[in-house]
């Protein structure tokens, strides 16, 4: 064996350790993540409902999902086969058509310009009868 090859599998030998090492740091980082994750208090909301009477949700209007500082992810999706469903952010009462409208069969995935959205969303329906579900992390 010349001293080229040597020095060239002392370099590959080098190599292949710094990337195992840097692998298994990665690996140790997700399962403290992991670890983490599974014994925290989060809990994860489903609900779901219809738009009663006039557009508005059930018999006193007010929010689906209130504000919550620790969301981890929210969606909302329109279930129904008719009607738009208007999600209102921040406000309990909004107006058919004037915030953010889910067509038939459509989802939100809770964002505004990329960030998850943290404050109440209240919805209403252009007909009677939306469907709705939603779930928040």
């Amino acid at each position: 064996m010349s001293a080229n090859s040597s020095m060239s599998a002392g370099v590959l030998a080098g190599q292949a350790t710094k990337l195992i090492t840097e692998r298994l740091s990665a690996i140790e980082r997700l399962l403290h993540r992991q670890l983490e994750l599974a014994q925290s208090n989060r809990r994860n909301a489903l609900g779901s409902g219809s738009v009663a009477g006039g557009g508005t949700i059930g018999v006193a209007p007010g929010p689906i999902v209130n504000a919550n500082p620790k969301r981890t992810g929210l969606s909302v999706q329109n279930n129904g086969a008719a009607g738009n469903l208007t999600l209102g952010l921040g406000t309990t009462q909004p107006q058919s058509g004037t915030g953010l409208l889910l067509a038939p069969g459509a989802s939100w995935d809770g964002r505004v310009s990329g960030a998850l959205w943290l404050g109440s969303v209240s919805v209403v329906g252009s007909t009677t009868g939306v469907v709705y579900s939603w779930l928040e992390a």
